[in-house]
């Protein structure tokens, strides 16, 4: 085992393994020791999770089924449960059902044992895929971010010109005359509750500044806007169904310190204009924001609020247990065959040499796991492949703001670290949807790096 306190095996509760413990708890189909890092079936466990997250974008139910199940028995559901709760926030479509039900699943696996906790994975990981996908919410967030940047930069340079304009007008959102003192005369523990603008404790700052760079004055966001016609829009937007400026609003109360008013507003807002599902799904996220990321200034958190806020302008198996039986079955047979020397007969939906750069489920080797960092693929590549999802794609606003943010990667760009410049079928490729019947092809041009560009690397 690995000697990493955070990243050891653990077991199905998500507690970690101690020395002490009996032998058979560590040791992997075949009978030998794994490592922290590997499962009971021979995988590489940091891409099984990447296998997991795409095969959600990409409806691929079986697949993610069965990452959960042998994540679980290896000892790892702590980290399918994480992975589970990002799903909701960066892969499902704003306000789906599917989201409570995953919540629902991880309390009951924390009351259960161990088979019940893979059972619970198993049925939210296929609720998860067959759900709609979409990254939207990550797509605003990081559209409003460099947006009201660039805005920041046309302020302050005369001679820069925005490449968009923010989805409301700046100037109905700010009252000077009814701003407040600068922060430090006044009591700011009610405004710094949710956003990103708590000093650190070795910060030279005396108090918190605006996007501007100039002191918060109390009321005020980080965008200079006052945090009460900021409510006001939000408010407007939600009866006037305008989805993009509620999005907006929501994102600038919660990153600006307004949390407690903004999640406050909303559920009145939910009562008065949302269904009975979409009341429940905005209280999901809601408890979500409140009680797994403590830290409410984490962009977790500014997901959970854009998501609730759209699902209220936008409001409306036992199999599990049988294909359980069916892993149990192949993962017996395939050790068996494998301890004998033999090539199994029987496999699971993807085998260990398909999830190498260059074979099957190449895409999944991203920068996200080792093995696709380390042969050098970066953002360049997984913005235009990994992102990907299933028909019938991205929603026309995601669309937009995805087309808006590779745009804002540029070098020209400067006042951010460049990235790279993306070329037209590169953007246009990202927001294609994949092939229902070839979910997992990808073009061997397009940034997508093969065995011969990286120097035969498998790994």
């Amino acid at each position: 085992m690995g000697n990493k306190d955070d990243e050891r095996q653990q077991r199905l509760d998500g507690s970690p393994i101690d020395d002490g413990d009996e032998a058979d708890e560590e040791l992997n189909d075949i009978g030998e020791a794994y490592r922290w890092h590997q499962t009971k079936g021979g995988y590489n466990r940091h891409i099984l999770s990447s296998l997991m997250q795409k095969s959600v974008r990409r409806n691929q139910p079986e697949i993610s089924e069965w990452v959960a199940y042998e994540m679980c028995r290896s000892g790892y559901s702590d980290n399918v449960w994480k992975r589970l709760n990002l799903y909701i926030l960066e892969d499902l479509a704003a306000g789906v059902k599917e989201a409570t039900e995953i919540r629902a699943l991880e309390r009951i696996a924390d009351r259960s044992d161990d088979r019940d906790v893979i059972l619970s994975a198993m049925r939210a990981a296929r609720i998860a895929t067959e759900a709609r996908p979409s990254r939207e919410a990550t797509y605003l967030n990081d559209g409003f971010d460099k947006g009201c940047k660039d805005r920041v930069r046309a302020q302050q340079d005369d001679e820069h010109e925005t490449l968009y304009d923010l989805p409301v007008d700046p100037g109905t959102l700010t009252d000077e005359g009814e701003l407040g003192p600068p922060l430090e005369e006044t009591v700011t523990d009610k405004q710094l509750t949710f956003g990103d603008g708590v000093r650190e404790d070795d910060s030279d700052d005396e108090v918190p500044t605006n996007d501007f760079g100039e002191s918060l004055r109390a009321d005020e966001t980080y965008h200079g806007f006052h945090q009460r016609l900021v409510r006001d829009r939000l408010r407007d937007a939600v009866s006037g169904n305008d989805d993009e400026v509620a999005a907006f609003c929501s994102w600038e109360l919660a990153r600006s310190g307004y949390g407690e008013e903004f999640w406050s507003d909303l559920a009145d807002l939910a009562i008065e204009h949302a269904s009975a599902s979409a009341i429940t799904v905005v209280e999901t996220y809601k408890r979500m924001a409140r009680e797994r990321y403590e830290d409410l200034s984490c962009w977790e958190s500014k997901l959970a609020a854009i998501y609730a806020t759209l699902s209220v302008v936008r409001s409306e198996s036992p199999a599990a247990m049988d294909r359980m039986g069916e892993f149990d079955q192949i993962a017996s047979e395939r050790a068996e065959a494998m301890i004998n020397g033999e090539k199994p007969d029987v496999t699971f939906p993807a085998e260990p040499d398909e999830l190498a750069i260059g074979e099957k489920y190449d895409v999944v080797v991203d920068k996200h796991c080792y093995a696709g960092k380390g042969a050098g693929r970066g953002w360049d590549h997984f913005k235009v492949h990994g992102g990907r999802v299933a028909e019938p794609g991205e929603p026309p606003l995601a669309m937009k703001w995805r087309r808006i943010s590779m745009e804002y990667d540029h070098p020209r760009f400067d006042y951010r670290v460049p990235e790279v410049a993306f070329t037209e079928a590169e953007i246009e490729h990202s927001l294609k949807p994949v092939d229902p019947e070839d979910a997992w092809d990808e073009p061997a041009d397009l940034r997508n790096m093969t065995l011969n560009d990286i120097g035969g690397a498998e790994k």
